[in-house]
C-alpha cells in the first residue's frame, strides 16, 4: 500500500491564501482519493483553489493506512461522554489526558477532555497541540436538535460550525462579524468570520449537519427562534466551532461527531436522552476508528 500521508505542515495556509474572498463560494472539485491514491470521482464541497500539498495534509482523512501507526487526538469536553473509549482502549484518567496504544492497528490515541465551553476548547486543544501534534484529530459528543434536524440520538457529522454569538446588538437585529468589517481570524490573505466548514469529503452513512456553538444552551422560544432566523443551524453544541478553527489554523485533519441528546426547545430536562446519545457517539467513534485497521476510510 502506497502511504499518501505528509505530515508536513503550513500547507492549508498557501492553500487558503488563493481562495476567493467569499469563504461561502464552494464547487465540486472532481477529486477524491481512495486508499491507494487512484482519484476515484467527483468531491462534495471544497474550497476552489487546491493544491497538491493541500491533499496531502488531509489524504489521511479521505483513506485509511495501515502502513503506518498514526497519532490520533480524540476530544471530549467531559469524562461522562467518554467512558465507553477509555473501556475500550484500558485508558486511566490524568490530569492532561488519557493514552492509550490500539492493539491491533498500532495507532497512538490520545483521549483530551477539555471541559465544557469554547473557551475551555481553545486553550486545552491549543495546549495540547504545542505538546504534541496528533495527524487527525476528532471531536465527539452530545449536541441539539433544532426543529427539523435530525433525530434524538441519531449520530451524525458536523460539516459547519458557527460562534453564533459573535457579533453585535443593534436596533435592526444582530450584526455578524463580515457585517461589522471584522475577521475572527485569517490565513494568508482569507479571511474568515463567524461560520467555519470542513474542507474534507464527508464521512459515509452520516447525517451531514450545520451547527451552531453557543455559551449558553438555548432553552426559551424567543431565543431559539432567533437563532434560527439568523444562522438557519440544525444542531447546537457549546464548543465545536472552537474546536474548527484550531484545527483549520493549525492545518490538522479533523472530525466533529455528534449525538442528539435533546430537541433544542423550550427546557425540558426529562425529555433528555443524555446517556442514550453518549453511549450512540462513541459506538461510532470506535467503529470509525476501528475501519482504519483494515485500511478503510475513517
Amino acid at each position: 500500500m502506497v502511504l499518501l500521508h505528509n505530515r508536513q505542515r503550513g500547507n492549508y495556509h498557501s492553500f487558503v491564501a488563493e481562495c476567493d474572498r467569499d469563504v461561502g463560494a464552494w464547487l465540486h472539485i472532481p477529486r477524491f482519493f481512495s486508499k491507494n491514491g487512484q482519484i476515484l470521482g467527483a468531491n462534495p464541497k471544497i474550497p476552489k483553489i487546491l493544491t497538491s500539498q493541500f491533499f496531502d495534509s488531509f489524504r489521511l482523512i479521505l483513506q485509511g493506512s495501515t502502513s503506518v501507526s498514526l497519532k490520533i487526538l480524540l476530544i471530549a469536553a467531559t469524562p461522562f461522554e467518554s467512558d465507553s473509549v477509555r473501556e475500550h482502549f484500558s485508558m486511566h484518567l490524568e490530569e492532561r489526558g488519557a493514552v492509550g496504544i490500539d492493539s491491533k492497528s498500532g495507532n497512538r490515541i490520545t483521549l483530551l477532555h477539555t471541559g465544557i465551553g469554547m473557551v475551555n476548547t481553545a486553550w486545552h486543544f491549543g495546549r495540547e497541540l504545542q505538546r504534541e501534534r496528533p495527524d487527525i484529530a476528532i471531536q465527539f459528543g452530545i449536541a441539539g436538535a433544532f426543529e427539523g434536524g435530525p433525530a434524538l440520538v441519531e449520530v451524525v457529522e458536523l460539516q459547519q460550525d458557527c460562534f453564533a454569538e459573535l457579533g453585535a446588538e443593534s436596533p435592526s437585529g444582530f450584526l455578524p462579524l463580515e457585517t461589522l468589517g471584522f475577521a475572527n481570524f485569517r490565513l494568508g490573505n482569507q479571511p474568515f468570520y463567524n461560520v467555519l466548514r470542513q474542507p474534507a469529503l464527508p464521512l459515509e452513512g452520516l447525517r451531514q449537519c450545520k451547527a451552531i456553538s453557543v455559551n449558553r444552551i438555548s432553552g426559551t422560544e424567543e431565543g431559539i427562534r432567533r437563532m434560527e432566523q439568523i444562522w438557519n443551524p440544525e444542531v447546537e453544541t457549546m464548543e465545536g466551532a472552537a474546536f474548527f478553527q484550531g484545527c483549520l489554523i493549525e492545518n490538522v485533519p479533523f472530525r466533529a461527531l455528534r449525538a442528539i441528546s435533546n430537541r433544542v426547545e423550550p427546557r425540558n430536562r426529562e425529555a433528555w436522552k443524555l446517556k442514550e446519545a453518549v453511549e450512540a457517539v462513541q459506538k461510532e467513534l470506535l467503529f470509525r476508528l476501528q475501519r482504519l485497521e483494515t485500511g478503510e476510510a475513517l
